[in-house]
């Protein structure tokens, strides 16, 4: 049963790289893109295949340039959630829905896949003691893909938004900001659960 589970886990990655070799995309489809539905000679689903969603991709956009031209992630959060604008998860904007995370390059404001460059294998999971445990994998594991017809955000815009990241919000929380009080932070509402 075991070799049976490894063989299956072996052959959906031998699967994924030849469709990922192909031009297509394994795994779920980044907020600015929908599916495309088409069907091979044989009359099956062609899986992996991604086109720029006009809506969603506007949003996108006017993050980036917003970003771009000086706002802070809760200011941009806060303008789209006072005009109604749906979120990726069709709830309320959040700063880390915009950040995402510095190694895995997730977050509208960290995907690779706005200027047009696909990361395959961002994660590793791994099995312990009956859960199961992510990790991002370094860049140079990955199998990383150029799709021009993908792109949605200037490369200029994009590094220029990469370096502010780097240089302001990738820093250890204790170097971001200073506490005024010794327990600023550190206690809890019984009630509630905020600081």
């Amino acid at each position: 049963n075991q070799q049976f589970i490894k063989q299956n886990i072996q052959k959906s990655k031998r699967g994924q790289e030849l469709a990922i070799s192909q031009g297509r995309m394994s795994g779920s489809i980044a907020y600015g893109y929908r599916k495309v539905l088409k069907v091979d000679t044989r009359g099956e689903a062609i899986n992996g295949l991604r086109e720029i969603d006009p809506e969603q991709s506007a949003i996108v956009q006017r993050i980036h340039a917003e970003f771009d031209a000086g706002r802070t992630t809760f200011e941009i959060c806060k303008t789209l959630n006072a005009e109604g604008v749906p979120s990726p998860k069709g709830k309320q904007w959040r700063p880390g829905g915009l950040l995402g995370n510095r190694n895995g390059g997730l977050g509208i404001l960290r995907n690779p896949i706005y200027v047009g460059e696909y990361h395959f294998r961002k994660t590793k999971r791994r099995r312990r003691k009956g859960q199961i445990k992510t990790a991002f994998t370094a860049e140079a594991e990955r199998i990383i893909t150029q799709h021009p017809e993908l792109q949605i955000i200037d490369k200029s815009v994009w590094d220029r938004n990469q370096a502010r990241l780097a240089e302001h919000l990738d820093r250890p929380f204790h170097q971001k900001r200073k506490v005024q009080f010794a327990f600023s932070g550190r206690v809890h509402c019984g009630v509630c659960g905020s600081t």
